[in-house]
């Protein structure tokens, strides 16, 4: 900060001494004498040759005659119109000067009394200009000091200001003296200016190329050097007006307005660029800033003032008028760099947009009806005009407004890019968690939809545990999890301020309340911006945390007033569901004795026969390996294999009424994760080979030959596949095969589980994804089951966002579809 305030008191210095300067340039400019090409006499050149082109102040009229060809001033030959100012600027006001002129053949010798170059207008103009460039350029380095791109601007500002201030003055002959030390600060802008605004344009919005300095460095250079030759050969022929030397000094000062032209042009395409890879809305509101001052400043004096003087002709218009245009530039950038969100450009932009295309209709519309009038009556009369003017006024109110609404859609559509509406943004979110009732899928969303609209590299959300009151990780994203110590630190911050942003100065906007983050700093792991969340007490139960931008930018104050009510709205929708699972916790408790019994009395009779045979079987197998001593070494690795296939089996059946209670009470959590469903479906068979094999199951298998990823729960899809393949196995009487295969049909991943069981009636096909469910088929009822097993996968596919099918005739067996969202495939 020491550094930095330092730094900025040289560069105040520094400015001061240039407006000294600027000060006593204007001294200059107000004592230039001189012919101005928009007052006085407009010359043109021919060749070699200087005439009068036009005599515009009338007390030289009776002096020059148009077409006068200029041979001498004050005997120095004049072959460029450059050569006349520059003789002229040695002289002062009322000073009398000889012109040599040829008239139709003969020579003619006047004497002329210098008048005054610029007119009060021009000198108010330029002082009000010049401050203004000034002022704004020390305005920008004041309040963004830190920012290279307000650094830049800074010093191209207040060396613009020179250039219109220091504008070529009156000058002495022979010594060294003000007029010429004024020429000198004026050729350093002139020269470092254009290169200044090619260098501004590669760090605004954002530092755009990592090799920059590889083309500023000779770029400065090459302006060092056309600063230093233009002083030179200026002094040279200062020091004695000399013609010649003028002309070697013009030649460097016509490449340096070249360079100048080309500088402005390139800076504005990549300007314009930049706005077109633009990935974050507060860029692209300062770069539309920047783009409608730069679509009306550089263009004027490239097209106006510098491209007329290059080709040899006057300016276009006076240089009071463009100094006044050029006034747009130091505005709006000076606006982009510091208060680009203090008004709305999109309003201002489209607006003056629609207004000049409807500006351009009406004048070609009054065109084409001139033409017609002349192609049809032959010539122009007062009479033609007034009807060409009436039909005109008729049809302007009748067409104006629908192409006006149809040109502001054109623009909206191509000028200008989807940009989200932090308003609307606030009104999806609130809606979306009100319409979550689980803790797991509000914080999902939030994740979702916070890295949907800011782009970040990391985000996490870390609620307080109800139980232990520990703060831990709810829900994450590209997130490599902080030291628990730095989160209960983070914690208890929010605590104890009534601050909402928590965060460091170097990722977030100037101007914005937070409280810096009692973390390091120094890591950039670190680096990170964190909003509590509050429940309708306002205390904190949870903390939003959120790392830097993708793009390098800073939060905005858009993003941050979005932030805020994320948080407010993000604790509001956990605190519900936490007043929703105690709500249903006690409602339970007042049937929980009772369905305690139902399901125990359930359990008993419709489980009882599915654990009775691997209990048996493990019981058995278990009790001759402990009374037999003898038994050969094969047939102990089939009784433990048995043994071990069986225990399974019983897990597996204990697991499902589980899963069936915490769905019931809706406590089931998924934990999702990328995973190949070809690859899980190879395990389950493997899972279930002991069985399969026992009932002599034929097993065939076609899996899509591309790799298919979903983002799913592994143990809920394995414990699904496994309830299809048991009933598979319970419902097949007298063909015992299951074939088993996966395939991508439209945007879905398609499992099925074909059978030559028994099947399922239609109207059994109604209910069996039922709770408790069970057939009145005699060959189903035979086979029991708890009813459990198909509501259990209803549920898990559900909760994938997927759908699950049955096809089947009785006796001719089943086929069980799954159809899950699809993630990604793999050649």
């Amino acid at each position: 900060m020491n550094k930095l305030s330092k730094r900025l008191k040289i560069i105040l210095i520094i400015d001061f001494i240039l407006l000294l300067i600027c000060l006593l340039g204007m001294k200059q400019n107000i004592q230039k004498a001189g012919l101005e090409p928009q007052k006085h006499i407009a010359f043109k050149v021919e060749g070699k040759s200087v005439y009068v082109s036009k005599i515009r102040a009338p007390e030289l009229k009776n002096i020059f005659w148009q077409g006068d060809k200029l041979l001498l001033i004050d005997g120095r030959k004049v072959s460029r119109k450059e050569d006349i100012e520059f003789i002229l600027d040695s002289h002062s006001i009322g000073d009398s000067v000889q012109f040599s002129l040829l008239r139709e053949e003969r020579h003619v010798n006047l004497q002329v009394k210098l008048p005054s170059y610029y007119n009060l207008y021009d000198n108010l103009t330029q002082i009000f200009v010049g401050l203004v460039f000034l002022i704004l350029g020390l305005f920008v380095i004041n309040k963004r000091p830190e920012l290279l791109m307000a650094n830049i601007w800074h010093w191209a500002s207040v060396w613009t200001a020179v250039i219109i201030t220091l504008t070529w003055g009156n000058y002495s002959a022979g010594v060294f003296n003000l007029g010429q030390l004024n020429r000198l600060f004026f050729f350093i802008a002139y020269a470092f200016v254009p290169t200044l605004f090619v260098h501004l344009s590669f760090v605004f919005p954002r530092y755009k190329w990592q090799h920059l300095k590889k083309l500023t460095y000779p770029l400065y250079g090459f302006s060092a050097l056309l600063a230093i030759f233009m002083s030179i050969t200026f002094l040279s022929a200062s020091q004695s007006i000399s013609v010649d030397w003028f002309h070697y000094h013009m030649n460097v000062f016509d490449l340096n307005r070249l360079y100048f032209a080309i500088a402005m042009v390139f800076g504005v395409i990549n300007i314009f660029q930049s706005s077109i890879n633009a990935q974050e809305e507060s860029e692209r509101r300062q770069i539309r800033w920047v783009v409608f001052g730069l679509a009306i400043g550089p263009p004027s004096f490239v097209f106006f003032w510098q491209m007329p003087q290059l080709m040899g002709f006057d300016s276009f218009i006076p240089e009071a008028i463009l100094l006044q245009i050029m006034l747009i530039i130091p505005i709006t950038f000076s606006i982009a760099i510091v208060k680009y969100h203090a008004f709305n450009i999109d309003h201002i932009f489209r607006r003056s947009t629609v207004y000049v295309f409807m500006a351009f209709f009406l004048l070609v519309v009054y065109a084409a009806l001139v033409g017609l009038s002349v192609l049809f009556v032959g010539f122009i009369t007062v009479e033609s005009s007034l009807v060409t003017t009436v039909i005109a006024a008729i049809l302007t109110p009748i067409f104006f407004e629908p192409i006006r609404r149809g040109l502001q859609k054109l623009v909206d559509k191509k000028f200008f890019r989807v940009q989200y509406n932090y308003r609307v943004a606030q009104r999806h979110f609130t809606q979306e968690l009100n319409e979550s009732y689980d803790k797991n899928t509000i914080v999902q969303i939030a994740i979702r939809k916070i890295d949907d609209l800011l782009q970040l590299k990391y985000s996490a959300i870390y609620i307080k545990n109800e139980i232990s009151s520990e703060i831990e990780l709810a829900a994450s994203k590209n997130f490599d999890q902080f030291d628990k110590g730095l989160i209960k630190d983070i914690y208890k911050q929010a605590q104890n301020s009534n601050q909402t942003i928590f965060t460091h100065q170097n990722i977030i906007e100037s101007g914005l309340e937070f409280e810096d983050l009692n973390i390091p700093n120094d890591n950039k792991k670190y680096t990170c911006l964190a909003t509590p969340l509050k429940d309708p007490k306002n205390d904190v139960i949870g903390i939003l945390i959120l790392g830097r931008k993708k793009s390098g930018q800073k939060y905005t104050h858009e993003d941050i007033d979005l932030l805020r009510t994320v948080g407010i709205q993000l604790g509001l929708a956990i605190q519900r569901t936490v007043f929703q699972k105690q709500l249903l916790l006690k409602n339970l408790e007042a049937e929980h004795l009772n369905e305690l019994n139902q399901l125990k009395s359930y359990f008993v009779s419709s489980v009882s026969h599915d654990l009775q045979s691997p209990l048996t079987s493990i019981r058995m197998f278990a009790e001759l390996l402990n009374e037999k001593k003898n038994i050969p070494e094969s047939k102990r690795s089939e009784y433990l294999e048995i043994i071990e296939g069986e225990s399974s089996r019983l897990s597996r059946l204990i697991s499902n009424v589980l899963d069936f209670s915490k769905i019931e009470r809706g406590i089931k959590e998924y934990h999702f994760k990328k995973l190949n469903i070809n690859t899980v479906l190879k395990n389950v068979v493997k899972i279930m080979d002991y069985q399969l094999s026992q009932q002599n199951f034929e097993v065939n298998e076609n899996y899509s030959k591309n790799e298919i990823i979903l983002n799913a729960d592994e143990d809920a899809l394995i414990s699904i596949c496994i309830n299809l393949i048991s009933n598979v196995i319970k419902y097949s009487a007298d063909k015992k095969s299951i074939f088993i295969s996966t395939e991508v049909e439209n945007e879905d991943v398609v499992v099925k589980f074909t059978d030559e069981g028994v099947g399922i009636s239609s109207e059994d096909q109604q209910h069996i994804f039922e709770t408790f469910y069970r057939s009145k088929d005699e060959n189903i009822q035979s086979s029991g089951g708890a009813g459990l097993g198909l509501t259990l996968v209803k549920h898990v596919v559900e909760a994938h966002n997927g759908k699950v099918e049955v096809e089947s005739k009785p006796g001719q067996g089943s086929t069980f579809i799954l159809y899950f969202p699809i993630g990604e495939i793999k050649n």
